[in-house]
């Protein structure tokens, strides 16, 4: 360049190149030093690792932790807990077992075993499980099995969560109506659990709520049929939302226990009807087998008719 030495023309490159070389190093800010090597405390007590981001000192606070489990579940548990005892403990009239046969999805999975160490000796339980399966097998399982059972038997289904798969819930109710209607020489205990492993979970739930409230009305018409109402709170799944976690599923096992119980204590319970029986001579008419004799007594005092003018 005219004017200007070599030397000259050296020194402006090296200033450029200290200018470019300063702006890409990241520049720490020292009042922050002291920081990278200490734990901080939250106003919650907990710790926290502050970290650098270009250059500067960042804190990542943890999330707010939830309590888990809240206590009113858990004395829900041990209040049926102690209901189911003072049961177990009771005299059954007859000897004749009680057989119990669960039909559904993964979500009855471990309820059998579990429910025969709550319950009392009086209980046979039966398990039909098969993961992913819908209402529209119900009218499959275990003919021959249930065919057999009596108004002393319970048949449990948990069935209905994975119907939206096929038919978004459309036929859901029509399958269980007609497997409740067909099967009416026993008892039949049902719920529709809700699920939250799905994208859409607020509508899905919602239509389960819905054919949940359609099953409470269709037991107020079938006499042999009860609703199981469980708690569906997200809490008590598991992280993946699909089944019930250990508290969910003690939850639910301890009181489809109290259901049982209530169903029997029904069935045992028989109305006196009083019958009329009156003598002829020394023989007696006969009655009813379930009616308590009543005599009328012939030597009462009759009081003469009253005629007014």
């Amino acid at each position: 360049m005219p004017g200007h030495t070599n030397e000259h023309t050296k020194g402006l490159r090296r200033k450029k190149a200290s200018a470019v070389n300063q702006h890409k190093r990241p520049v720490i800010h020292q009042r922050n030093k002291h920081n990278l090597h200490e734990l901080s405390i939250n106003e919650d007590k907990s710790y926290y690792i502050p970290t650098i981001v270009n250059g500067e000192t960042k804190v990542n606070y943890p999330p707010v932790s939830v309590q888990k489990y809240s206590d009113s579940t858990k004395n829900l548990i041990q209040n049926l807990r102690e209901t189911i005892q003072v049961h177990n403990k009771k005299k059954v009239p007859h000897s004749k077992k009680h057989r119990i046969i669960l039909i559904g999805d993964s979500n009855i999975k471990g309820h059998a075993s579990n429910l025969k160490s709550i319950l009392s000796n009086n209980y046979e339980f039966y398990s039909i499980t098969k993961s992913g399966s819908t209402t529209s097998e119900l009218k499959e399982s275990a003919k021959k099995e249930i065919r057999q059972l009596s108004h002393n038997d319970v048949i449990i289904i948990n069935s209905g969560t994975n119907d939206y798969e096929m038919f978004n819930f459309d036929q859901t109710f029509l399958n269980i109506r007609n497997f409740v209607m067909t099967y009416d020489h026993t008892n039949i205990l049902m719920n529709i659990h809700h699920r939250y492993d799905i994208p859409n979970l607020i509508s899905v739930n919602m239509n389960i709520a819905s054919l949940n409230r359609k099953l409470q009305k269709l037991v107020n018409v079938l006499p042999h049929t009860t609703f199981l109402k469980v708690e569906e709170e997200r809490n008590l799944y598991t992280k993946h939302g699909l089944h019930l976690n250990k508290l969910g599923k003690q939850l639910a096992q301890h009181q489809i226990a109290s259901h049982l119980h209530s169903i029997f204590e029904q069935k045992t319970t028989h109305l006196i009807i009083l019958g009329w029986h009156e003598k002829q001579g020394n023989k007696d008419k006969a009655c009813d087998e379930n009616q308590v004799p009543t005599y009328k007594n012939q030597s009462r005092n009759r009081k003469p008719p009253v005629t007014r003018s």
